[in-house]
C-alpha cells in the first residue's frame, strides 16, 4: 500500500503542476499582476481570482481552476494517508530486524 500511495501522490502532484500552469496562463490573460502574485502566493490568489472573476472567464478556463482545486485537495488527502501509513511501515520494518 505504501508504494501505491507514493505513486498516486506523484501522479497527482504532476497533474496539479499542469493545472497550476494552465490557471496561471488564464490569470495572466486577464491581469499580469495577479499572475505574478499567483505564482508566489498560490493557491490563495487563485481562489480570490476565481471567486472575483468567475463570470468573466470561460467555461474551459473555469474547469482548469476547478481541477486545480480538486487536485490540491487530493494531494492533502494523500499526504495525510501517507503520514498515517509511513510510521506503521517503519515500525514494522524495525520489528523484523
Amino acid at each position: 500500500m505504501y508504494w501505491i500511495v507514493i505513486i498516486l501522490l506523484f501522479i497527482v502532484s504532476i497533474a496539479s503542476l499542469y493545472y497550476f500552469v494552465r490557471s496561471l496562463i488564464v490569470i495572466g490573460r486577464h491581469n499580469t499582476l495577479y499572475a505574478v502574485l499567483a505564482f508566489f502566493f498560490a493557491p490563495i490568489v487563485h481562489i480570490v481570482f476565481y471567486l472575483t472573476q468567475k463570470e468573466t472567464i470561460g467555461i474551459e478556463d473555469r474547469s482548469y481552476f476547478k481541477r486545480y482545486f480538486m487536485l490540491i485537495g487530493a494531494v492533502i488527502v494523500l499526504a495525510i494517508i501517507m503520514g498515517a501509513v509511513a510510521p506503521s511501515i517503519v515500525n514494522s520494518a524495525a520489528y523484523y530486524q
